[in-house]
């Protein structure tokens, strides 16, 4: 990679976070599920989700909903706009990392 077009997908555009940010369903687990001594389940219930849908937040495989991130607010005594600030950290970051790559493999085929 050399040249003006090669540096600018070396360097993370203005918003986006250089390095992968939480993801906002770890970060409830790990400052508030835990520090709370709460399981999943437990949170679940008090969150009005299905088991289920609690675990694929936590785990990272389900994205933080307005819906969910809401719910997160009443619960937690948070803003909702705190949980979706990090849910868009989260996806802006790994849509730049996939278009890098993408960008990197159309270099080297050329």
């Amino acid at each position: 990679m050399r040249g003006p077009a090669a540096s600018k997908w070396q360097r993370a555009p203005a918003g986006v976070p250089a390095r992968a940010p939480w993801h906002p369903g770890r970060f409830l687990s790990r400052h508030y599920l835990g520090p709370l001594g709460m399981s999943q389940s437990q949170a679940a219930r008090l969150l009005g989700l299905s088991r289920r849908r609690l675990h694929e937040v936590v785990h990272g495989q389900r994205a933080m909903t307005p819906d969910t991130a809401v719910r997160c607010a009443i619960v937690f005594h948070t803003d909702a706009m705190f949980w979706l600030a990090l849910q868009s950290a989260w996806d802006s970051f790994h849509a730049w990392k996939s278009l890098r790559l993408r960008a990197q493999r159309v270099r080297v085929t050329h």
